[in-house]
């Protein structure tokens, strides 16, 4: 993965420090950046993934109807997770991206 010489220094703060970059990405941008932070923080990553997975149809946020809009706009509409993560608890930082619809 290319990531510029200016980030290869951000792990130096904390350098026994376990760090958990974790994100939840349908559409691939957040997890281009979670990656990019990932690798310049020497971190663990985890992709959170749905358990019915999102089609262009859902992710169309413009349509009333999709399945995005409906979890933006209603609260307790959130996706059911594929799989959870069982380590957390071994990790003292842990950073979360998602999308900005939520």
């Amino acid at each position: 993965m290319y990531c510029p010489k200016q980030y290869v220094s951000l792990r130096t703060f904390e350098p026994e420090r376990s760090i958990l970059v974790t994100f939840f990405s349908p559409t691939g941008t957040t997890r281009k950046v979670a990656r990019k932070l990932a690798f310049a923080l020497d971190a663990d990553e985890y992709e959170i993934e749905p358990r019915i997975p999102y089609s262009e149809k859902d992710l169309d946020w413009r349509d009333e109807n999709s399945r995005c809009y409906t979890e933006m706009h209603a609260p307790d509409a959130r996706p059911l997770v594929a799989k959870k993560f069982a380590d957390v608890g071994e990790h003292d930082v842990i950073l979360i991206g998602f999308p900005i619809w939520w």
